[in-house]
């Protein structure tokens, strides 16, 4: 059975624009289109979307879902789903994700979830079919992201993949002095990474070996094996004829695994790999072409508005560099405006920048070749929600902290390019609390909101709740007599005209410093005399706070299937609500 209970603590809302977000508060929502607390404005976005979302459109895409969810062995819900959206009133809840290994850290899942449940929703209170549909990511090529699988087994266990030369590809990268958000990342689109069958099913042994054998661990294994079974791949992204349909890339198996997780909620899932998918994006190319240096003002701007704010600035685009990658030797590569003297053409480079390891191209030129290879096109954080927008009726798009802080910063993007963005909505956030980590934090006396103090104060407090607080008391006096003798002497040489400056107020902050660091080491120490306590503490924080991330980011869904069933998924189903967006501690009894 599971219990949810809330929490306010802001340290399970990762940062203060999104803490703001989810509170509604104005300073940071007037950022954004429309305002997800106010069902008026969801049904405001329904009515835009119904006069400006096209027929011919609807026919396209519609073909490309169903083709696509078909191959990857999705449900006769999700045809159907795939065939509705042909109805000119038919819309769409949208979510997304990179393809994480085995579906990734639960926040994957959970976001899959949000979609599902919102668009149902959404579908009583619009009074028509509203889908859920889920972006594969498969575009992106930070492959770290998606290279490991956790499992809690009263220690953090992990599982990761790789691909024959991949290191060799990161030392080519490292050597150009490219990284991609500070790591050394191939640049090879998930789409064009190809793993093969046999060595999926090999992974997945090494993954069940990393479960505790339970009366459910084979139905994980067959799912898991299903989803790599035979079948047709389909030819995605720049996979040549001789590899198409013979081994899987790391965003068709996620695919295939999340379609069959969720069957019966008809979940579609889109991929930017489907052929023909990126033609429809051309237009919006060409316009971020012409708009670069626009593009580039608003959201430097509205990034140093948000600053003023106390906010953080998620996107710090470049002003020569376009929001797109072409596919050059194999890797996604930036597209950068060049001039090389006063007066001289400007010039489009595809890859280093220098004229050797680079195509380079004048701009007639160089929107023919995107014309003539679409597929070799990838969008980034800004043109690919609006191109997402622009070929789906979208009436929210679910976002977690990094996304609506992406969003608060293109607003006025969406505007120069003469369109709205969805209503941005939050997706269920949440931390597992097992029986046995349950009663650790029962006899340790530590509260959920508590969690939100440093370590070193929680240890304190235990402490406390023990008797052994005369040393506290002892300490705070001490502290008191120095800075009250500091004050004195102060006092003193004053009378005698004998500036010290600011020595005094030194000396003190000296004492509250060295004090404090004194009671944190006896109050460790003392707790670990409570053999118990000390172990509670540890196993606390070893399940929230894995390696110093928030759980959802870490943890495995399959750690809590394993010991549950699937039922825990259609449990957590059915307690979310859509319209509670505080973070969640998830009690099973």
């Amino acid at each position: 059975m599971l219990n949810l209970k809330e929490t306010r603590a802001s340290k399970f809302y990762y940062n203060k624009l999104y803490h703001a977000f989810i509170d509604g508060n104005e300073s940071i929502l007037k950022y954004f289109h429309y305002n997800f607390h106010n069902p008026g404005d969801i049904v405001k976005r329904a009515e835009y979307v119904s006069s400006s979302y096209g027929s011919s459109i609807r026919q396209q895409i519609s073909g490309m879902l169903e083709q696509y969810n078909v191959e990857i062995g999705c449900s006769e819900e999700t045809v159907k789903n795939c065939r509705y959206l042909v109805s000119n009133n038919c819309m769409v809840v949208a979510g997304g994700q990179q393809p994480g290994l085995f579906t990734g850290p639960v926040f994957i899942i959970y976001k899959i979830m949000s979609v599902i449940k919102l668009s149902s929703f959404l579908s009583g209170l619009l009074k028509t079919r509203v889908i859920p549909v889920f972006w594969n990511a498969s575009d992106d090529s930070n492959f770290s992201q998606i290279d490991r699988a956790f499992l809690f087994n009263n220690k953090l266990d992990e599982i990761r993949i790789g691909y024959p030369g991949i290191e060799n590809e990161r030392a080519a990268v490292q050597g150009t002095g490219e990284m991609e958000n500070g790591r050394q990342e191939t640049k090879r689109r998930f789409s064009d990474i190809v793993l093969g069958k046999d060595y999926i099913l090999g992974k997945i042994s090494e993954f069940m070996d990393m479960l505790p054998a339970t009366d459910f661990t084979p139905s994980i294994k067959k799912l898991l094996e299903d989803s790599a079974g035979s079948g047709k791949y389909g030819k995605f992204g720049s996979i040549s004829d001789n590899m198409a349909g013979v081994g899987l890339t790391p965003s068709i198996y996620f695919s295939r695994l999340v379609t069959r997780l969720f069957a019966d909620s008809g979940l579609v899932i889109i991929d930017p790999a489907i052929d023909g998918l990126k033609k429809l994006g051309i237009d919006l190319v060409k316009k971020d072409i012409r708009d670069s240096d626009l593009i580039y003002e608003l959201i430097h701007a509205t990034g140093n508005d948000l600053e003023k704010e106390g906010y953080h600035s998620q996107l710090s685009r470049e002003s020569h560099v376009l929001d797109f990658f072409m596919t050059f030797n194999g890797k996604r590569q930036k597209v950068k405006k060049l001039k090389f003297s006063t007066g001289s053409k400007m010039l489009f480079s595809i890859g280093t920048g220098d004229k050797k390891n680079s195509l380079m191209m004048e701009h007639e030129e160089f929107e023919d070749f995107i014309t003539s290879n679409p597929e070799k096109l990838s969008f980034n954080v800004i043109l690919r929600p609006l191109l997402q927008d622009s070929i789906l009726p979208v009436v929210c798009t679910i976002c977690g902290p990094g996304e609506a802080a992406y969003f608060a910063q293109i607003k006025g993007v969406y505007e120069l390019l003469g369109t709205r963005q969805p209503v941005i909505y939050p997706r269920f956030s949440a931390t597992v609390i097992e029986n046995k980590l349950g009663k650790s934090f029962a006899r340790s006396g530590i509260t959920f909101d508590e969690l939100e103090l440093d370590k070193s104060e929680i240890i304190k407090r235990i402490v406390r709740t023990t008797g052994n607080t005369g040393y506290h008391e002892g300490l705070k006096d001490m502290e008191m007599n120095l800075k009250s003798g500091i004050a004195e002497i102060k006092q003193s040489l004053e009378k005698n005209n004998i500036d010290i400056g600011k020595a005094a107020e030194h000396a003190k902050s000296v004492i509250s410093r060295e004090l404090k660091s004194l009671e944190n080491r006896i109050a460790s120490e003392t707790l670990l005399k409570d053999n118990i306590k000390t172990s509670d503490l540890q196993k606390i924080y070893e399940n929230i706070f894995p390696r110093g991330q928030m759980q959802e980011r870490m943890v495995n869904v399959f750690n809590y299937i394993n010991k549950y069933d699937f039922a825990f998924l259609r449990e957590l189903y059915d307690i979310i609500d859509p319209l509670s967006f505080t973070h969640k501690f998830i009690e099973i009894s």
